[in-house]
């Protein structure tokens, strides 16, 4: 990566994603699970509404709360305190992952809609777009 000074000015894309263990190894539409990830999802919109806040928070959480799976930890951490003083364009999206989903009995699934359907309004006051993966 280039040195910190040398990012590009472009917008930066953020996918806050939420999963979820499947409560069955058959894909299939369970309230309970779906719920509790379009939950969590549903909690994270309050940091896209402000993006400086929510890059002061990542900057502060990281190497505690925050962990960074692979890559320079050192480097990456410079980034998010350059971040949360020079607060890049920030678009951000979020991404809801149940594998214990089927998909395709979602349609028609009143309950399962409205919860969908709820976080998608959410999502699109802060101009999120929203991502649901199942099986």
């Amino acid at each position: 990566m280039a040195p910190i000074a040398d990012l590009p000015k472009a917008p930066v894309h953020v996918t806050l994603c939420h999963c979820k263990f499947a409560g069955s190894d058959v894909p299939r539409r369970q309230l309970k699970d779906l719920d509790e990830v379009v939950g969590q999802a549903h909690r994270s919109v309050r940091w896209m509404s402000n993006p400086r806040v929510f890059w002061e928070t990542l900057a502060a959480r990281f190497g505690n709360r925050a962990k960074l799976m692979k890559g320079d930890s050192a480097l990456v951490g410079d980034a998010l305190k350059y971040f949360a003083t020079n607060m890049p364009d920030t678009q951000v999206a979020l991404q809801v992952v149940q594998p214990g989903l089927d998909i395709a009995k979602v349609p028609g699934w009143v309950a399962g809609e409205i919860l969908l359907s709820f976080l998608s309004d959410a999502a699109g006051t802060v101009g999120a777009a929203v991502t649901i993966v199942g099986a």
